[in-house]
């Protein structure tokens, strides 16, 4: 797959995805609204868990770090799609590259701060899948 070709459902997934690292707290809205979008989306739950530790976290996790990150919602072109399309193609597209150690140590990195909400999503995407 090439840059140019990533479909508008996949960056709907990353937009939805992208409320993982605002610097707030997650409603039970918020979570439907993600699980909806997700759990509609063509991806299995291992394309989805890549989606978010390859393309998302990369460019995102940042925001959990700084002491006062963004927290009401990322443009989503600006701060969401332009970003991961950037870094796609200076990374010419595909997995995380590198000694396989440090891509895993990098992944949880990235993630740290949305284990517990994935992983919420993830069960739910799973019931409404079933």
């Amino acid at each position: 797959m090439c840059v140019e070709e990533i479909s508008l459902e996949r960056q709907n997934v990353w937009y939805a995805m992208s409320d993982l690292f605002l610097d707030t707290e997650l409603s039970e809205t918020d979570c439907d609204a993600i699980v909806r979008i997700l759990a509609a989306s063509s991806y299995s739950l291992e394309e989805l868990e890549t989606i978010l530790a390859d393309e998302v976290a990369p460019v995102l996790h940042g925001n959990l770090l700084v002491v006062a990150g963004q927290w009401g919602m990322f443009d989503r072109e600006k701060e969401v799609v332009q970003p991961i399309l950037k870094r796609l193609r200076n990374l010419n597209y595909g997995p995380a590259r590198g000694w396989l150690p440090l891509v895993k140590l990098r992944r949880v990195f990235y993630l740290m701060n949305v284990q517990r909400p994935w992983r919420s999503i993830k069960n739910r995407i799973c019931e409404i899948r079933v």
